[in-house]
């Protein structure tokens, strides 16, 4: 454990023993701590015209009573004010100031975050050349540490870092313009030895979606086959396969409730959501209930066997606790969330897939997505594509959308290829955010609804 999340960990514990000398009546009584650290710096060109640094940060508390009901405090002050207005009943409210100054020694990102964020900038701009001078970029970085205690003896802690770089690139023919964009995320520091933080790539990637936008032809509407590409297509199993499995959501009503068992995909697919899965944007060794986190499949050879349960949620689908716990702060309870989801390597070759579609939409990059999971209709928004003609990448597409429901197109997975990558995102539900990995091969659906329209 680093200092911080020692620290976060001897906190909880305390809070713990206050609180059960307070409520000596309750049932049960779970601690959670955190901090986070945010540093994020935008440019235009490579001149910085924002930085900011933000320090995060709280306690909050369940506290379970032996007549069902509970109660839920918080506070967002890690004082020894804040922590005794929380835990004495007859204290004043919590009050809300900063984590600053507080209970906790500071989380630290390595290096000087400024000056790795302006060389970053320098590096995007020269990639991106040739460019009219739009290209804008933002880079953040992110450390939070938390520590969970419950009153049945539960203890855990861990960290969490991240850095992103987002730059976005606008170019201009004429009266047309494009603004395109390409984002790197990692989990090593920026700044340290690691393939993915490649700021000029990124710049030569944002123009290289701004041409493609600029080139791109009308795509007429109608049903197609739709091949996904690797990693931009994972958004697609995410969407399709994750949100609907997760344990809440099954529970209020999802298409696939009561399938468990059932054969949905092809053999050839196989679908899994792995919180230890090394380096991964959303991997984690405990999640925020305190439960060991485990590797789930949610699909084996086309078969629904798995879902994503929290110690809340084990109960209504008869499972234990899956360890996916996971809220944006202290003061969210924890929601069954996924961590890294993907569909493992078939056995086709990805231009077998191709050379085999004579024609369709071909889905190299996703700007967006939106299910439902009780209907299960989905929308895909794609930002860049090619339309496929005679087994080849033809003319390039933008600014269309992709929509089917999800037992149905399942079914219509019929071809699973042997070229996975992964990608990182931040994924949505109920309004919070939470990092989370995306991977899969080269799938194809034999018919997807196709339509202009729509914005990532």
């Amino acid at each position: 454990m680093t200092p911080p999340e020692s620290a976060a960990a001897v906190l909880a514990a305390e809070v713990l023993s206050r609180l059960r000398r307070a409520h000596p009546g309750a049932r049960a009584v779970e601690v959670f701590v955190d901090q986070a650290l945010s540093v994020e710096t935008a440019a235009l060109g490579d001149q910085v015209i924002r930085h900011e640094e933000g320090l995060v940060g709280g306690v909050g508390v369940l506290i379970e009573r032996h007549d069902g009901t509970t109660c839920r405090l918080a506070t967002d002050s890690l004082t020894d004010r804040g922590i005794d207005a929380l835990v004495r009943p007859e204290a004043s409210e919590p009050e809300h100031g900063g984590p600053q100054d507080g209970l906790l020694p500071a989380p630290a990102l390595p290096g000087d975050a400024l000056a790795l964020n302006r060389a970053a900038f320098t590096d995007a701009v020269s990639g991106a050349r040739p460019h009219d001078g739009g290209v804008r970029s933002r880079a953040a970085h992110h450390h939070r540490v938390w520590a969970v205690a419950h009153s049945d003896g539960r203890r855990a802690g861990g960290h969490w870092s991240g850095s992103e770089l987002t730059v976005r690139c606008r170019l201009a023919e004429g009266a047309r313009k494009a603004t395109g964009q390409h984002t790197i995320r990692t989990r090593t520091a920026a700044g340290e030895a690691d393939e993915a933080w490649d700021p000029a790539a990124a710049g030569r990637l944002a123009a290289a979606s701004a041409r493609h936008i600029l080139d791109s032809v009308d795509c007429r509407p109608g049903f197609l086959p739709v091949i996904f590409a690797p990693a931009a297509g994972g958004v697609f199993v995410h969407e399709v396969c994750g949100h609907a499995l997760e344990a809440d959501v099954l529970e209020r009503g999802s298409v696939l409730r009561g399938r468990s068992g059932q054969q949905l995909g092809p053999e050839a697919l196989t679908v899994v959501d792995d919180p230890l899965l090394p380096g991964g944007w959303g991997s984690y060794t405990h999640d925020h209930e305190g439960a060991a986190a485990s590797r789930v499949t949610l699909l084996e050879r086309g078969r629904l066997t798995g879902c994503l349960t929290t110690r809340d949620t084990a109960g209504w689908s008869g499972r234990h606790s899956t360890g996916h716990a996971r809220r944006p702060g202290h003061r969210h309870p924890a929601l069954p969330r996924m961590s890294n989801t993907y569909a493992l390597p078939g056995t086709q070759s990805p231009e077998q897939i191709l050379a085999d579609t004579a024609g369709g939409l071909y889905v190299s990059s996703i700007g967006g997505a939106e299910v439902s999971p009780s209907s299960g209709a989905f929308s895909v928004f794609v930002r860049e594509g090619f339309l496929i003609e005679h087994g080849r990448k033809g003319r390039p597409v933008s600014g269309v959308r992709v929509m089917g429901e999800i037992l149905s197109t399942l079914r219509d997975i019929d071809r699973v290829g042997d070229d996975v990558r992964h990608r990182a995102v931040h994924c949505r539900k109920a309004g919070r955010w939470e990092p989370a990995g995306v991977g899969q091969p080269t799938l194809r659906v034999k018919a997807l609804a196709v339509a202009p329209g729509g914005a990532s």
